[in-house]
């Protein structure tokens, strides 16, 4: 599997482009409370996944992420026409120093479609469709392929939100999770870039380690880890 995958990197790069900038971007810029690690401009959400260069991680298992969900809102309901465009794009770089420095794969999109609000301004032949259920907020479900993938040998990896319209609303990103074949939450990020990762519980048994009296004890320890929290039971 990784032969295949290190194969179609050169492919994978060649149809990327670099992040770049756009005047015409309507995107909500985070401020209060952004994470560190976040970059946020008025066309691009950017957040790392992992980051060996920066000695960022999150433990989580690149390889197996196989859709995206993004989810945005109109910020100006009033004024919001759907006149947003963009991409969602991935990064997974063996030697970049940095995610600027490298091609990212986009997945790009034009408009939403909500009934409720009556608004249809999707162009369906873009990669990715943003739908509404009337609150005006937006979601859409990007696949991870053969042009996009991530992969575990990585020395940088990310997503970004790249907006290039021209709403007289801002757009703001109200979460981006990451989910594994088996529609599993691997990882989320919400607006400020902090990530959310699924409570995991481990059982440990050390049947060896009785007390001398026969009895046994339980104890838990927590783990915080961003907004995630693991519990370790162990018996004694």
């Amino acid at each position: 599997m990784k032969l295949k995958r290190f194969a179609s990197l050169t492919a994978v790069l060649l149809s990327a482009t670099v992040l770049s900038v756009n005047a015409n971007a309507a995107l909500s810029v985070v401020t209060d409370g952004k994470d560190e690690n976040l970059t946020s401009s008025s066309n691009l959400w950017q957040a790392s996944l992992y980051d060996w260069y920066e000695d960022l991680s999150y433990g989580i298992e690149l390889d197996e992420i196989a859709k995206l969900k993004v989810k945005i809102e109109a910020l100006d309901p009033e004024n919001f026409t759907g006149s947003i465009g963009g991409a969602v794009s991935t990064s997974c770089a063996l030697a970049a120093p940095g995610p600027n420095s490298h091609s990212w794969a986009m997945k790009e999109f034009w408009g939403v479609y909500d009934e409720v609000i009556g608004i249809s301004s999707m162009d369906d032949s873009k990669d990715i469709q943003f739908y509404g259920n009337g609150d005006y907020t937006f979601t859409a479900v990007v696949d991870i392929d053969e042009t996009n993938y991530f992969y575990d040998d990585a020395l940088y990896a990310g997503i970004a939100f790249q907006e290039w319209g021209s709403d007289e609303s801002e757009i703001k990103i109200v979460s981006v999770e990451a989910f594994d074949i088996n529609n599993n939450s691997i990882i989320k990020f919400n607006d400020k870039g902090v990530a959310n990762l699924p409570a995991v519980e481990i059982t440990e048994s050390l049947s060896d380690r009785i007390t001398p009296e026969g009895n046994e004890k339980t104890f838990n320890l927590s783990k915080t880890r961003g907004d995630a929290y693991f519990t370790l039971k162990s018996e004694l």
